[in-house]
């Protein structure tokens, strides 16, 4: 028997998109420039589609710059792809968007793990939190990997847990 979402999970959700759609807004026009993103992953996600496998995304860069983006590969490799989906290649916007959406859905993971441990209370409070927070937007304002990194580290909690019931 399927558990039937509460309103406060149903308004969650709601609110999440709504936020992450507004900053979207926000953010189309704005200029990033510049960013960490534009000197370390820009060109890198854009050769990706060159290469014959991913982990050429490593060569044509000197060893110190290799060695710097060990461990950011699949927010390259989704800067990438969302380059693709946009059809744009010469501005930070995918990586922003990348960012926005991480943020958003770390947000509802927050919620949905919290409520899981301590109740609904408690997972609101959290949430209230995290997307009133200051960090998470300049984050997504400079186009940064951790918030890509947040929302894996978030699922895979979510999956053992859910493994572990």
């Amino acid at each position: 028997m399927k558990k039937k979402l509460s309103n406060l999970t149903v308004w969650v959700v709601l609110t999440s998109f709504i936020i992450g759609l507004a900053f979207m807004a926000a953010t189309w026009r704005m200029n990033h420039w510049p960013s960490d993103t534009e000197v370390y992953f820009f060109d890198a996600a854009r050769k990706i589609p060159s290469h014959t496998y991913l982990s050429g995304m490593h060569q044509g860069f000197n060893q110190e710059r290799v060695r710097w983006l060990h461990g950011k590969e699949i927010f390259i490799l989704s800067g990438s792809i969302m380059q693709f989906f946009m059809n744009d290649y010469e501005t930070l916007r995918p990586f922003v968007f990348i960012c926005i959406w991480a943020t958003m859905l770390s947000a509802l993971l927050i919620f949905c793990l919290l409520k899981e441990y301590w109740g609904e209370r408690v997972a609101l409070v959290g949430y209230g939190i995290f997307v009133t927070s200051f960090w998470p937007y300049m984050y997504i304002q400079f186009a940064k990997h951790q918030t890509l990194g947040l929302f894996l580290f978030l699922l895979a909690v979510a999956s053992l847990y859910h493994t572990s019931k």
